[in-house]
């Protein structure tokens, strides 16, 4: 599968031997397929905007749409939905940390 991807790659980008991690959206030249992959990376993926790197799961749902294989892509969405729970489950953990020291602080407690 990898050199079927690799191949499906260079079809749309014009660099069948980039490395994976060397795979930008923005090398991508037709703009239907730019914009499709955009919409999931950031729908599906959750990618911020600014990051545009292919990733092999971005390329594999291309690949099939292109193909018109069908792909179940719900283990990607779940398993964007669980990369959203661990990032926001840490910033919980690291706001209520934050707050629990300003309460037992002593130098939190002085008025300067």
């Amino acid at each position: 599968m990898d050199y079927e991807l690799q191949n499906f790659w260079g079809s749309i980008s014009g660099d069948p031997n980039a490395e994976p991690d060397d795979r930008f959206s923005t090398q991508i030249h037709n703009p239907a397929i730019r914009y499709f992959h955009m919409i999931l990376a950031h729908t599906i993926f959750g990618k911020s905007k600014n990051d545009t790197a292919v990733t092999k799961e971005e390329l594999f749902i291309k690949f099939c749409v292109s193909k018109g294989r069908p792909v179940n892509i719900a283990p990607f969405i779940l398993a964007n939905f669980d990369r959203i729970i661990e990032t926001s489950l840490s910033h919980l953990e690291h706001l209520y940390l934050g707050v629990s020291d300003i309460w037992t602080s002593p130098s939190a407690l002085t008025v300067a």
